[in-house]
């Protein structure tokens, strides 16, 4: 018989919005001042296999922060692809 989850993971709410501003890199910390400045490693930053450098941190107060660079631009077939590999799919 399959185990009951709960739709809503552990440390999360009903309602999680995401954010996007742009010009956003203005005003915000790089991984490694926000870091210095107190933020908590989340996900440490590395290349993806959908063509970003992405990483996740959480500040002081509690707000979580991802943030993320375009490396290069990835075929949809190569996006799978490389999900795949990552994921021990192919």
């Amino acid at each position: 018989m399959a185990q009951t989850v709960s739709a809503i993971p552990e440390g999360m709410h009903t309602l999680t919005p995401h954010l996007t501003v742009n010009g956003a890199s203005d005003y915000i910390a790089t991984f490694a001042q926000a870091t210095a400045a107190g933020c908590k490693v989340t996900m440490p930053l590395s290349d993806q296999f959908w063509g970003d450098r992405y990483g996740q941190l959480e500040d002081p107060t509690g707000f979580r922060w991802a943030i993320g660079t375009r490396k290069e631009i990835v075929t949809p077939e190569e996006m799978q692809r490389r999900q795949k590999a990552m994921f021990g799919g192919a």
